[in-house]
């Protein structure tokens, strides 16, 4: 759903090696939406690296040991976006002050 998407999550939250980036979009008629990515970041062993590569890479698959920790992440991450829209609604609200300049 988005037409323009920025380049970097607006949140990031962590545990251990599971990320959950949340992501702003903006739709074709200005309206905006959140979507969550999910991820595990894993260490490959020295004798699969290149010689100047640290080994580190991420993946979009879980473990069986790695699911209570994501339940965890998505809900933060769900109860961000909920406090995000929340503020964006009140800040809609309040009168701009003029200024004199």
């Amino acid at each position: 759903m988005s037409a323009s998407s920025p380049a970097t999550p607006v949140h990031i939250a962590r545990i251990d090696r599971l990320r959950a980036a949340v992501w702003e979009n903006q739709d074709d008629q200005g309206r905006f939406a959140f979507s969550v990515s999910l991820s595990r970041s894993y260490r490959l062993p020295p004798e699969r690296r290149g010689s100047d590569d640290d080994g580190w890479r991420d993946t979009n698959s879980l473990r069986e040991t790695d699911l209570l920790d994501a339940a965890l992440l998505l809900q933060h991450a769900r109860q961000w976006i909920a406090v995000h829209k929340q503020q964006t609604r009140e800040d809609a609200r309040q009168p701009t002050m003029a200024s004199d300049d």
